[in-house]
């Protein structure tokens, strides 16, 4: 998603043409286009991807992507953690570490 959300919408297009493109795990994730841009949106605004319980029950996770000189995404670091072992607040915490890593390689990577 962090990845995603960092990418050109007619890439996302490209990518996800249609509603049955979507892939879903135990029935949780987004089931439309409008539903994943709307998730994307959100990792925008928060500047880091979040899923709960989507890719394993009980778990959840935080992404941040890396940019490349052009301001294209080219890497995602994520951290997954026990989803009832974090309240809200270290979950946003943990967004922002991963966004602050994601950043430091940014960095490192367009000063080559």
């Amino acid at each position: 998603r962090a990845f995603l959300a960092g990418m050109p919408p007619s890439q996302v297009t490209a990518l996800y043409p249609h509603d049955a493109d979507l892939v879903q795990r135990a029935g949780r994730g987004p089931r439309t286009r409008p539903e994943l841009d709307g998730i994307l949106s959100c990792c925008i605004r928060d500047g880091w991807a979040t899923e709960v319980d989507e890719i394993t029950a009980g778990y959840s996770s935080v992404g941040a992507a890396s940019y490349d000189s052009n301001k294209y995404p080219i890497a995602a670091l994520g951290l997954t953690y026990r989803a009832s072992s974090v309240s809200e607040a270290a979950q946003i915490d943990l967004g922002n570490a991963v966004r602050a890593a994601a950043d430091a390689l940014t960095s490192r990577l367009i000063s080559r």
